[in-house]
């Protein structure tokens, strides 16, 4: 508290971990001591209606092709509308309950009847499919989760929840995912005597590698390779074997 012209203000923090001892609406009464006595019986109250959303995890890297996102939102009365968005792109929104696909699933051919493989310049990794959900259990604590399957590094970015109240007022919550999807050209091959094949491992993140190890099964033998950025978001290593 601060003192000046006979006018004494303070600040009162509310942490957001006590928010399920205090709930959403809690009165703040205030009372002042002097020096060696309590003071005067009086006091002042505020009612503290609370209005905020968060995620479950501010970031998170994602290594395989699923991934589970919360935002947590406390309020009463309860939100106008909820809606998610991916960048600027917009997943759903709880005014009509749909879910929206952001990219085409379909890869593209080089030409008619060609096959495109991870690695190819003209090879394709699409999107994951998203569930979104959106429920509460007592009209106070709010939950929106998306679930993605299928993930891939186009499905790295900045997830945000803007919820709406119906008095005007707006609040924000972000999350960030990155995405890292790793895929072969050949992931079943064969080689005969005396010959020699180059496996490869073809990176699809949005962060560069900072190097690749290459490790026989049950990690016997490794040796270090090297790892080559092909654009932005494709990064291929090549192992050459050889059968003696």
């Amino acid at each position: 508290a601060n003192y000046s012209n006979n006018t004494a203000t303070g600040t009162y923090a509310i942490d957001i971990r006590d928010v399920p001892t205090y709930g959403t609406k809690f009165i703040v009464e205030c009372q002042p001591f002097y020096t060696g006595r309590k003071g005067a019986a009086c006091f002042a109250e505020k009612m503290v209606t609370l209005q905020m959303a968060r995620p479950s995890v501010p970031e998170q890297t994602v290594l395989g092709t699923k991934f589970d996102v919360q935002f947590i939102m406390l309020s009463a009365p309860p939100p106008l509308k909820a809606d998610l968005y991916k960048e600027d792109q917009l997943i759903y929104s709880s005014a009509d309950n749909t879910t929206v696909r952001l990219h085409d699933r379909t890869s593209r051919s080089a030409a008619p009847g060609d096959v495109v493989k991870p690695g190819d310049a003209e090879y394709t990794l699409p999107a994951g499919k998203y569930d979104v959900s959106y429920s509460t259990k007592d009209n106070e604590v709010w939950v929106m989760q998306l679930k993605a399957t299928d993930a891939t590094h186009r499905d790295s970015g900045t997830y945000k929840l803007n919820v709406h109240f119906a008095n005007g007022n707006t609040i924000s919550a972000k999350t960030a995912i990155e995405v890292r999807r790793i895929l072969s050209s050949l992931p079943q091959d064969s080689i005969s005597k005396m010959e020699e094949k180059n496996l490869d491992c073809v990176l699809y993140s949005q962060t560069n590698p900072t190097g690749v190890v290459w490790c026989t099964p049950g990690n016997k033998k490794c040796k270090a390779g090297e790892m080559l950025t092909a654009n932005k978001t494709m990064h291929k290593s090549m192992y050459p074997v050889t059968t003696q």
